[in-house]
């Protein structure tokens, strides 16, 4: 069986293929999150240009400490506990 991609292009053809997590749930950005967005902006661009499928796909929130802190203080904020709510 031959498999096509999804753009109709050779799917044995050189890829390139970037993640791109999300900022944390604090939204606390700072100049590494611009770096790091303007250097995978650039790395998908210039192997785009050098006739590679490019790929730069957005991830998922990769802050599960800091989302759970967050949840914990306005849970607090309420006087609930996380424990007496459980994981339903």
């Amino acid at each position: 069986s031959q498999q096509c991609a999804v753009d109709g292009s050779d799917p044995d053809d050189d890829t390139f293929t970037i993640s791109m997590p999300p900022p944390n749930v604090t939204g606390g950005l700072h100049m590494g999150h611009a770096m790091f967005v303007a250097l995978q902006d650039i790395l998908t661009r210039y192997n785009r240009m050098r006739g590679r499928r490019s790929l730069w796909l957005p991830g998922t929130d990769h802050a599960g400490i800091a989302t759970q802190m967050l949840v914990d203080r306005a849970l607090q904020a309420e006087g609930i506990s996380r424990l007496e709510i459980g994981r339903e």
